[in-house]
């Protein structure tokens, strides 16, 4: 049992770390970056939010520090995303599909750590909100963009929402092979549908004050 904990969750945080490092790379595609510029929108992209899990957590050294695999898996996706980026770039909601993916598989295993840490519920759902959403948040800053969690996009909350079925499956005594993917599946599922629908939560409008 413990052997398929760790692979699901393994498993889950390299399909992250992919796929965050490709939309980095779709957006180093769409700014004309060199290769330079490529590797580290990929690394921030990919483990930016694991990096902040496991600060807040006192987890040291972070979790790509210790596993020479994740620079593989960043360096792949980068050169991978250098040779082919402009076919990708160019298709339509190329970067947003990238992120929702990446977006659900690292919330999953933010939430995930969170939970195995003993954190209360309120504080595992949060953790895997930043996990999934952080590494974006650099990548969109650097390429001088609003991150997707600003633009009133059903971005975090998806997050929330998948995180917080998984942890609440976690707490009745779900295994992990089933808690996380289902996680993981209703935060795509939710951002997926905004995207393809076009939702948002409303964004606050400003009003003119009376003439001074």
């Amino acid at each position: 049992m413990e052997e398929h904990l760790a692979l699901t969750i393994r498993l889950l945080d390299y399909g992250a770390v992919f796929v965050f490092a490709v939309s980095g790379g779709v957006a180093a595609a769409r700014k004309g970056f060199d290769p330079v510029g490529f590797l580290v929108l990929s690394a921030v992209a990919a483990v930016g939010g694991g990096s902040l899990r496991d600060m807040l957590l006192g987890r040291t050294p972070v979790f790509w520090l210790t596993d020479p695999f994740v620079a593989g898996v960043i360096a792949a996706a980068a050169v991978l995303m250098f040779l082919l980026g402009d076919r990708i770039a160019a298709r339509a909601g190329a970067l947003r599909w990238a992120d929702a993916l990446g977006l659900a598989t690292a919330a999953a295993v933010g939430t995930h750590v969170g939970a195995t840490a003993g954190l209360p519920f309120v504080s595992v759902v949060a953790l895997g909100v930043m996990t999934g959403s952080f590494g974006g948040l650099i990548r969109d800053v650097l390429c001088q963009e609003t991150p997707f969690i600003f633009r009133g996009e059903i971005y975090a909350t998806a997050a929330a929402a998948g995180s917080a079925v998984q942890a609440g499956l976690w707490a009745t005594g779900a295994p992990v092979w089933l808690a996380a993917p289902l996680g993981a599946a209703i935060t795509f599922l939710l951002r997926g549908v905004a995207i393809r629908r076009n939702l948002a939560l409303p964004a606050y409008q400003r009003r003119e004050g009376p003439p001074g």
